[in-house]
């Protein structure tokens, strides 16, 4: 840990005017040359440059946590004063964590630095595998390699000392630890108080304990006790109230289903009434010798594909059970008919359905039965019929009264205690859900985005704008007012707390503070600058930052203090707080790139030849001089301007092998076009926007038109692909991870999933809109193999072997049939990397591979 010098870091205020940056439409050229009092940056220096992230900010707002990260390994952890000009450095420092305000630890590898923010008096705890804050910073709780779990206060004082610890929960609200040890044939289950110090042991057993697992709403906390043969027999629960252990045996129940154990596989939850206790149970699993010719059975009346139901196994699927504490009985709530289940916020209800009610069906998720099941008595009915089966589409209330979902283009408000329901109704002009192709799946649902903690409300989202749904009298108003100025709100994650960490077969439940600001993010259509607003109390909109830069990464404390990270293509990322209206610059990454020459860009206008106007980055290369001819590089994939502001970092390590700073510096032009797709026309859209972008940009003069390249990932590989089999333009491409035939693809099996992948080309970002039954041609005509002995490009193309996003054979076909028609085709296969490169060194060859063929066909 080093302590900053006053010089040593940058702090000041600065002014909130707007900066109006001006976007060239290439017609003609400006004037632009190279800057001669700045140099070019060299590859040995790319080092040099870091990412920022921005990560946390104490509780009260007044120290923020971020890090550089480089790629020679020299990472550094920073925490900050975002008042006083104070601050601490940890080299390689990790998962830094805050003590309220008075302190701050980080990992260095397996040490903690734990340093009193105070005092600026550090120590370290070596030999550590977690550690843990309690009593706001006065505490930490360290646990070691070793099973010592030990409590000391910020001054290094020991307090309490446990050894043979197996494992332990922090009840950070109650300031309670909880423990289990193991030693000489027996087991220990205590607890710690952090305000009075006092260690109390509750059980001892020569069974195994495990499965440590913290109760919601501060209940307490769960664990298993293993019996007979190694299986769990007993789930216990510590009631943080009253300091009591209930315990659930299966063998003292009678009707409890024979060969059964209680499984981990099922999260252990409470409600928030505490009265009762959620887990899951399966039959045990024989032990069976795996026999040598077993025979995959693949039957087309089966409800999933062979994988998908092996891996689903519903027929084995656990059980979930509730178990009413006071009344000492259970009921089973799943059943082999409806084994998913999602609960209601107060865990009073569940829903029921069944994943296949409606399979075979050919989509990623299909549509459900949910049934309402009533845990106090057991009754259940049919609530939604045919509903689709996404997780977002529905949501519980935190406070357990209503649910809400999307159907028929409309959200609906259902109260569980009336069993009645409301429409939530767009406003004239606006919808809920979109079916634009610019959204890579269709039917767009914009989100319903929360609930108020206090239960008033709900906030729904049109493309624009955020709309706020008072539950009492049922209102709609409209909360910001994107659509007139083309500007995108949405509710930003840090307003959100999610409440648990699932709900079985549904997402977490949302809550957003109703007595803090609402914080939401703005995208602006044309000038593609990205804001942070402040919705308060009283709706009135309050800029953060009126700067056309990207800023992200807020993180806020107590409705005073928000941190964010800020960016724009020539300004590195820097930490911005915002307080009593003022913003005030904490931190600035890559300083030293003033000294070089960064280049420049322009969002340019094109249309298309069916007259669609569309938007492009162009990049200019570092020494580009007025009347000079230079080859360009054509990046291709969808709607890619929305990046305009962001900070490109020159390396080598790149996960695609492409990077824009580093190709500008070799004197490219890099062109980025958006695409403007048409149903069952996924390849020529592609096709058309990138030719009429490239002689858009053409006509100025100053590309050279004989040495153009175009590369794409993914979908843009696809996109590549179709393009080098219908256009000559191009001197080099590259294809990464790439889709090349259609219809095989359609037929095969997603490796991630488990399912066919048929569903990706009807409804998703292929766009083609139908099945291939429905019009075959649509494939066939969509798919470069075809048409590779068209290609007159010299192709590199790579891929992961351990790929499962996109079948990597896919890339072996286009060579094969590339192959077969005499073209020039290169394919890097690496064997342990995936859909983008992750080990390092591969990320290094692949970005090097790349260059030297652009250099190698677009260079003289």
């Amino acid at each position: 840990m080093k302590l900053f010098k006053k010089n040593s870091t940058t702090a000041f205020s600065y002014s909130c005017k707007k900066t109006i940056l001006s976007f060239c439409i290439v017609i003609s050229c400006s004037i632009y040359g190279q800057d001669h009092s700045k140099k070019n940056i060299a590859e040995v220096e790319y080092e040099r440059w870091g990412k920022l992230e921005n990560r946390a900010i104490s509780q009260k707002g007044n120290w923020i946590s971020f890090d550089m990260q480089y790629s020679n390994g020299s990472d550094t952890l920073f925490v900050k004063h975002t008042q006083k000009n104070i601050g601490f450095s940890f080299p390689l420092g990790t998962q830094g964590k805050f003590g309220g305000e008075i302190a701050f630890g980080a990992f260095q590898g397996d040490k903690v630095i734990v340093t009193n923010l105070e005092s600026s008096e550090s120590y370290v705890i070596a030999n550590s595998a977690a550690f843990e804050f309690a009593n706001s910073g006065k505490i930490i709780v360290s646990y070691s390699n070793d099973g010592q779990l030990i409590m000391r206060t910020i001054k290094n004082k020991e307090i309490i000392r446990v050894p043979n610890v197996t494992e332990y929960q922090l009840d950070q609200p109650n300031n309670i630890l909880f423990y289990h040890t193991s030693h000489e044939g027996k087991s220990n289950f205590g607890t710690i108080n952090l305000r009075t110090n006092q260690k109390t042991e509750y059980h001892t057993t020569q069974n195994k304990l495990s499965g440590l697992i913290l109760a919601e709403y501060g209940k307490g906390v769960f664990w298993l006790e293993e019996g007979i043969n190694g299986k769990y027999t007993k789930l216990n629960f510590y009631k943080t109230q009253d300091n009591s252990i209930q315990t659930f045996e299966p063998k003292s129940f009678l009707n409890f289903p024979e060969k059964h154990e209680i499984v981990t596989t099922k999260s252990f939850k409470i409600s928030s009434d505490g009265k009762r206790v959620f887990f899951g149970i399966a039959k045990v699993k024989e032990e069976t010798t795996p026999k040598k010719d077993d025979v995959e059975v693949w039957d087309t009346e089966d409800l999933w594909i062979y994988p998908k139901a092996s891996r689903e196994n519903l027929e084995g699927y656990s059980t979930l059970l509730v178990w009413f504490i006071e009344e000492n009985r259970w009921n089973r709530i799943t059943s082999k008919e409806l084994p998913f289940v999602q609960l209601n916020g107060s865990k009073s209800v569940a829903l029921l359905y069944n994943p296949t009610a409606y399979a075979p069906h050919f989509k990623r998720y299909g549509e459900v039965d949910y049934f309402l099941y009533n845990l106090a008595d057991g009754t259940k009915k049919l609530f939604l019929e045919k509903q689709p089966g996404e997780n977002y589409l529905l949501s519980f209330s935190p406070n357990g009264a209503y649910i809400c979902y999307f159907k028929d283009k409309n959200w609906w408000l259902y109260n569980i205690k009336t069993q009645s329901t409301v429409s939530i109704v767009p406003p004239a002009g606006s919808e809920w859900v979109s079916n634009d192709l610019k959204y890579i799946t269709r039917p767009h649902v914009f989100g319903m985005k929360g609930w108020s903690d206090n239960g008033e409300y709900l906030l729904v989202q049109d493309e624009f704008d955020i709309f706020k749904f008072d539950i009492k009298t049922s209102k709609l108003k409209r909360i910001t007012s994107g659509r007139e100025s083309g500007t995108h709100f949405t509710v930003d994650g840090s307003n959100i707390k999610q409440i648990g960490n699932d709900n079985y077969n549904g997402w977490a439940l949302t809550e957003i503070n109703a007595t803090n600001d609402l914080i939401v993010s703005s995208r602006n259509a044309t000038t593609k600058a990205q804001q942070f607003k402040l919705v308060s109390t009283s709706n009135i909109l309050i800029p953060v930052a009126n700067n056309d830069t990207k800023s992200d990464e807020l993180r806020r404390a107590n409705n005073e203090v928000y941190v964010y990270r800020e960016q724009s293509h020539n300004q590195s990322p820097r930490i911005v707080s915002f307080k009593n209206g003022v913003n005030k610059v904490l931190f600035e990454s890559n300083t030293h790139d003033k000294n070089f020459n960064q280049g420049k860009v322009e969002l340019i206008s094109f249309s298309n030849s069916k007259g669609d106007k569309l938007q492009g980055l162009l990049y200019y290369p570092v020494n580009y001089e007025v009347g000079k001819k230079y080859p360009m590089i054509i990046n291709v994939y969808s709607q890619i301007t929305n990046s305009l502001h962001e900070y490109c970092i020159p390396t080598l390590y790149n996960d695609t092998g492409f990077n824009v700073k580093h190709f500008v510096q070799q004197n490219y032009f890099v062109l980025m076009p958006d695409v403007k797709y048409y149903e069952g026309e996924t390849g020529n859209s592609a096709l058309d926007c990138v030719v009429a972008a490239n002689n858009a940009v053409a006509k100025t003069g100053m590309i050279d038109t004989k040495h153009i390249g175009l590369i794409g990932h993914s979908f843009g590989g696809y996109e590549t692909n179709y393009i080098i089999t219908k256009s000559n333009i191009f001197a080099a491409a590259v294809s990464g991870a790439a889709i090349s035939d259609m219809v095989s693809w359609y037929f095969s099996n997603s490796k991630s999933l488990n399912i066919p992948e048929l569903w990706r080309s009807e409804s998703q970002q292929w766009r083609i809109g139908k099945s291939i039954y429905e019009d075959k041609e649509l494939y066939l005509k969509n798919s470069p193999i075809l048409y590779a002995d068209n290609v007159t490009t010299p192709l590199l193309s790579w891929v992961g072997k351990m790929e499962t996003n996109l079948p990597y054979e896919q890339s072996l076909l286009f060579y094969n049939a590339l192959r077969r028609a005499k073209k020039k085709n290169v394919l890097l296969v690496y064997p342990k990397d995936q859909h983008v490169i992750v080990i390092k060194e591969n990320k290094m060859d692949l970005t090097k591979r790349i260059t030297d063929w652009f250099d190698q066909y677009l260079k003289e």
